[in-house]
Order: structure tokens, then C-alpha cells, then sequence
């Protein structure tokens, strides 16, 4: 019977799908989701990367979490591929991203925020969540590029978006 409780629920499966500028760091967080291993430090010369590349071909990416004792099925989508269509999708969520040490790939939300309205919000009054995620932390190193949590909070209120 306990086994049964950490089953995933087909009536609690999310689809996200992950949007964001070329290069701004989406592929590879999911592939640290999926290796189990958040980087929280620099790699070191010595310390090979061991992630395991995720083929567009393997979209969704599968993902089962617990969150306050349930079990849910997340399933991811990538935009990394410039020829997918990913405005054919009915995602649950949308979580639109940043590399934190690029200013032009926060200036780039805007656009994409645009692009699910357009795309996402059909009728008077529909919500879907957006939420906004800052990637690249572990590069991270000060100077006129960087992007301080302060400014990324206030794009989050113009966009709209969950932090």
C-alpha cells in the first residue's frame, strides 16, 4: 500500500514548457535535474563534465518530484531547437529564462512574454502562470553585465511573472 502512494498520479501530471534565449542556460539545467546534481560551485580543471546531453528528440523530459506528500509528473519541454514548434504546445506553466550574467538575455523576456500572450492566452480573463528563473549562477562574477536579484524582481513585476 505504501508503494502505491509514491506512484505519480496521471491526474497530477504539469507540463512546463521552458523558454528563454539562445545559450542563456536551459539545456543544461535540465540535464542537472535529470543527473540529480544541482552545481552549486564552480566546476574545478580537474572535475570532468559528466551531464548527460538530452536530445530534442527525447522531449518531453520526465521528471517525478514529491512536494508536500504527493507525487507529481512533470513534464518538461526545451526550447533549444529552433525548429520546434513549440507554439503548438498546451504547457500548464510557462517559465521563461535568463543567464544572470547577460544583459541581453533579460532584455529578451519582454519578447517572450509577448510570445505567450500571443500564442498562450486566448480568452478574456485566461491565465497561464508564468513563472521567470535565472540560470548560470554558478559563473557568475561581478562587473557591468551582472544581474543583481533587485532588477531581475522588478522585470518579474512588469512581465507579470512568478520569481
Amino acid at each position: 500500500m505504501a508503494e502505491a502512494d509514491h506512484q505519480p498520479d496521471s491526474n497530477n501530471s504539469v507540463s512546463l514548457l521552458l523558454l528563454g534565449d539562445a545559450g542563456c542556460g536551459k539545456s543544461t539545467f535540465l540535464a542537472r535535474l535529470k543527473s540529480g546534481r544541482p552545481s552549486l560551485s564552480r566546476p574545478s580543471d580537474n572535475e570532468p563534465s559528466t551531464l548527460e546531453l538530452l536530445r530534442d528528440g527525447d522531449q518531453p523530459f520526465i521528471y517525478d518530484i514529491r512536494f508536500s506528500k504527493k507525487t507529481f509528473t512533470l513534464e518538461l519541454y526545451d526550447t533549444s531547437n529552433p525548429n520546434q514548434h513549440w507554439t503548438n504546445l498546451r504547457p500548464d506553466v510557462v517559465v521563461i529564462a535568463f543567464d544572470i550574467s547577460n544583459r541581453d538575455t533579460l532584455a529578451g523576456l519582454k519578447e517572450w512574454r509577448n510570445d505567450i500572450t500571443r500564442y498562450f492566452q486566448y480568452g478574456h480573463g485566461e491565465r497561464l502562470p508564468v513563472m521567470m528563473i535565472g540560470l548560470k549562477r554558478d559563473l557568475r562574477r561581478e562587473g557591468e553585465e551582472i544581474i543583481y536579484p533587485q532588477e531581475a524582481s522588478d522585470y518579474e513585476l512588469e512581465l507579470r511573472a512568478l520569481n
